[in-house]
């Protein structure tokens, strides 16, 4: 027991609404890992530089360079300290990843150094090229602006997806470049939506035209390498986003938590959106996992603090997602 010097590190904290808040909680999650391997900043056996990193990795003033080897630089001062190889354990290191598929960023931790699978096509011609998003990825791959990136250098926690081919920007010169570049055609594409129509559809209870379009939205978005129930938690909640709504996700609502909340207090009414994914479950369908969204809201009361706030219109529904199809039903209230 206890031959060996470790190192535990666990991200499942890092788990930010949007990029700068997730970098903002690693920093925080390796300053209390500095915190609690203090003792290096006294060893003798460290190399100066070492520490001074160290030090501003403490306190939170390192670069992004020095954060992303952070941990090399921890396990290389303990290596100095005791004179032995340190076992390094590394728990919920899928959280940031995760979580930015969930919330929207996937494509920021990208930019930040990460991996991306996505559809390739090598015959695009020019005026084909910013047609959709694959071809968007595509056409920054054949022109250099990402790389291919083989299955055995693939991330802990992600598998390579057939038909897709793994990216990567090869360089922080390409990483401006290409961040305008791709933020540019996100932006460009979100303002050729006009929304009015699809938002009135919610206040009207149109679950039908609603389950239609929102899998249309689904379909057209990005492939990420994993589905689960925050990833469309955060889906429906970004289709209200900036659009004058007050958004809120997994607030409290009557005796339980409401998945989605959206206000609008000019017209004193809100929606509340429960959201259901079968993920593993046996014999599960759209269908099931809609009526038990449904049956939820009824039993949890979600709209009773809504009514209680003030809000004299308050719709709720039932959202079943699997893949990229879904269910989306009105609750009789």
């Amino acid at each position: 027991m206890n031959q060996w010097p470790v190192l535990f590190v666990t991200l499942k904290d890092v788990n930010g609404i949007d990029f700068q808040d997730a970098y903002g909680m690693l920093q925080q999650v390796i300053s209390d890992i500095c915190k609690e391997h203090y003792y290096l900043m006294a060893s003798d056996k460290v190399d100066p530089e070492d520490r001074e990193a160290f030090s501003r990795l403490h306190t939170r003033k390192s670069d992004i360079s020095e954060v992303k080897n952070a941990i090399s630089i921890l396990l290389r001062m303990m290596h100095n300290h005791y004179g032995k190889e340190v076992i390094l354990l590394m728990d919920e290191y899928d959280v940031p990843l995760a979580k930015a598929s969930d919330n929207g960023y996937y494509d920021e931790m990208l930019l930040a150094g990460g991996v991306i699978q996505e559809h390739i096509r090598e015959d695009l011609t020019y005026d084909i090229a910013h047609s959709s998003e694959d071809n968007l990825w595509s056409i920054l791959y054949l022109t250099g602006y990402l790389t291919q990136v083989l299955p055995e250098e693939l991330p802990e926690g992600m598998s390579p997806q057939e038909g897709k081919t793994s990216l990567r920007i090869p360089n922080e010169e390409v990483k401006f470049v290409f961040k305008d570049t791709v933020q540019a055609w996100f932006e460009e594409k979100f303002k050729a939506q006009d929304r009015s129509g699809f938002f009135e559809e919610w206040w009207n209870g149109e679950d039908e035209k609603l389950t239609e379009e929102v899998t249309n939205i689904l379909f057209d978005t990005i492939s990420y390498f994993d589905y689960k129930e925050d990833f469309y938690h955060a889906f429906v909640a970004g289709m209200f986003s900036g659009a004058g709504y007050s958004v809120r996700s997994n607030s409290e609502q009557g005796k339980g938590r409401a998945d989605i909340t959206i206000r609008e207090r000019r017209h004193r009414r809100a929606i509340v959106i429960e959201v259901k994914w079968p993920g593993k479950k046996k014999n599960a369908t759209l269908e099931s996992e809609c009526q038990e969204a449904l049956d939820q809201i009824v039993k949890m009361q979600y709209a009773r603090n809504l009514q209680i706030e003030g809000y004299r219109t308050v719709i709720c529904y039932g959202a079943a997602f699997l893949g990229k199809d879904c269910l989306i039903r009105k609750a009789e209230i």
